[in-house]
């Protein structure tokens, strides 16, 4: 039998929305005997006892906006370092993508899918900035990009 995929989903939570119904969608038709989903978020949300239901993980790391970005990459750094099992890092986020992308291929992931969600949300002009330089980080430490159309 073949070693199974295991694939890490980052999102913010795990919350009833439209990329989140999509990830379900996907895992309810592919075999999970070969795949698996598991997911790193940073609040508990209502489709985490679905997903643990199937067989899923869930962990949870403080948002980037609660413990700011040095604390952030730190705990990224020591999930990533103590859970070498996943093949694949699909993350969810806006710009925020390339502090995590960046950090995954720091710590050896292989595969780091960023899936972009982009929308103007940015509150104030130091945000803007801020996200601005983490956005030039998506490109070159993704190996694969996904934006919905």
């Amino acid at each position: 039998m073949a070693k199974k995929i295991k694939v890490l989903h980052m999102f913010r939570e795990l919350e009833i929305g439209g990329i989140q119904s999509f990830i379900g969608n996907v895992y309810n038709n592919i075999d999970q005997s070969l795949i698996q989903f598991d997911f790193l978020v940073s609040s508990i949300g209502i489709l985490d006892d679905e997903y643990k239901k199937r067989g899923s993980k869930i962990y949870y790391i403080p948002y980037i906006t609660k413990v700011g970005p040095i604390k952030y990459k730190q705990n990224l750094i020591n999930f990533f370092t103590n859970h070498k099992e996943y093949n694949i890092i699909h993350i969810h986020f806006d710009k925020f993508s390339g502090l995590i992308a960046e950090t995954a291929k720091l710590c050896g992931i292989k595969t780091i899918i960023c899936h972009s969600h982009t929308i103007s949300n940015e509150t104030n002009f130091i945000g803007k900035i801020y996200k601005n330089y983490l956005q030039h980080k998506i490109v070159p430490n993704a190996t694969n990009l996904f934006a919905c159309s």
